[in-house]
């Protein structure tokens, strides 16, 4: 009896096995005819999330870009075009040969992990897709450079071009201390991208686009530059030229000697999902640029401001700020959590700012620049007019939705 008993249970125990496997087999299936897929924590690899998605570092949230659109689009090289950098040959010369023999139709090099020293710059070209091994794996490092400014990786108004997983040292010290960028395009770039690249020791920007459209920077690691990232514009240059349509997401910019990110004569950037902490003067500044999306950004413990915006001095320069700032971590910076000022008389057009968190900076604001249209909204510890030196009517009553939705359509579920 007692063995009967036993084999009941068994079956029983069985049994009820069975009817949950098959509740969640019934679940599964109607979780995948819905077309949900399961929550993906990035916080440990923020290259999880999916396509058109940036990772919230601090909470390991995959959330969507709003304007895909603007950064890089994409290009394909004859599947046959694959070159290979033999392990025992190392070195600049080596490489630039290989980059030159690459044929207008474009290519793809594969780097082995080795370190390539290399006394000149590597001159990239168009249509070139050039992959290392992986960060710390394939190293390419300036040495002995013969004068300044050099530059480790760069690229002249070249388009489609992709740089990705390796380490690149601009090693400042071989230019005598001299101006040294590590992966730099510049003069009429177009279509570039460049992710899971670790570079530092840059007496300029770490990773630059100068006069470049249609660029993403992601899942980078720019450190011990001027700047992480930037689209400084030098002065000599035309007024007109400037920086436009890019993505720069889920990027650690921190230790710089200057700024996380310098976005100085920039349209059309989105800048979400990076971590930009312990730059030495701030997080990030947006000079002179336009419709700049900042959100979702961890800015922390900075020696200055959190973000920074302000106008260049010189009449010919044209653009005024448009500035979108929501949703970023502005704690604990040394000084403010954000703050504007202007050299001359040039207004700031556009600046609408809400749900920061700000807990720890020294305060929420600083503010020498008229400013048309400039509103607040939800600001934890701060009230007030933002801009409380400005006469404007329209400074001290803040716009509609409808007028910002107009002005600068990116807030998800706007009205």
């Amino acid at each position: 009896m007692s063995s009967r008993f036993y084999r009941r249970i068994t079956m029983l125990l069985g049994l009820a096995i069975m009817a949950l496997f098959g509740a969640w087999m019934i679940a599964s299936v109607a979780h995948a005819e819905r077309g949900d897929t399961p929550q993906v924590d990035c916080s440990t690899d923020v290259t999880a999330c999916p396509a058109n998605e940036f990772c919230r570092i601090k909470t390991g949230e995959c959330l969507p870009l709003q304007h895909p659109d603007w950064g890089f689009q994409g290009f394909t090289v004859p599947d046959a075009n694959t070159y290979y950098l033999d392990a025992s040959d190392c070195n600049g010369s080596a490489l630039q040969s290989l980059i030159d023999s690459v044929p207008p139709e474009g290519g793809k090099i594969i780097l082995p992990a080795c370190t390539i020293e290399t006394p000149q710059d590597i001159v990239l070209k168009s249509n070139l897709i050039i992959e290392g091994a992986g960060m710390g794996q394939t190293i390419i490092r300036m040495t002995d450079y013969p004068s300044a400014p050099g530059t480790a990786m760069h690229g002249y108004g070249v388009h489609n071009v992709i740089v990705r997983e390796m380490t690149v040292d601009a090693n400042s010290d071989s230019a005598g201390g001299g101006d040294t960028m590590a992966v730099n395009f510049d003069y009429g770039c177009d279509n570039i991208l460049v992710e899971k690249v670790e570079a530092f020791d840059a007496n300029r920007q770490v990773f630059g686009f100068r006069n470049t459209s249609h660029f993403t920077a992601r899942f980078n690691d720019a450190t011990r530059g001027m700047h992480g990232v930037a689209a400084k514009i030098e002065t000599s240059y035309d007024s007109s030229v400037g920086t436009s349509d890019g993505l720069i997401y889920s990027n650690q910019l921190s230790g710089n000697n200057e700024y996380g990110i310098d976005l100085a004569r920039s349209t059309n950037v989105e800048v979400a999902g990076n971590d930009m902490h312990g730059n030495a003067i701030a997080g990030g500044k947006f000079p002179h640029s336009r419709y700049i999306y900042l959100h979702h950004n961890d800015v922390n413990n900075n020696q200055g401001p959190g973000f920074v915006y302000y106008t260049y001095e010189g009449a010919s320069d044209y653009r005024y700020g448009i500035l979108y700032i929501e949703y970023n971590d502005l704690s604990n910076n040394a000084s403010k959590a954000f703050t504007t000022w202007r050299d001359d008389s040039k207004q700031m057009d556009y600046l609408y700012v809400r749900d920061n968190e700000t807990e720890g900076s020294v305060d929420w604001r600083d503010c020498n620049t008229v400013c048309n249209h400039c509103d607040i909204a939800e600001i934890g510890g701060y009230s007030g007019v933002l801009c409380d030196n400005n006469d404007d009517p329209d400074n001290q009553t803040p716009d509609s939705p409808t007028v910002w939705k107009f002005v600068f359509p990116l807030v998800p579920g706007a009205p």
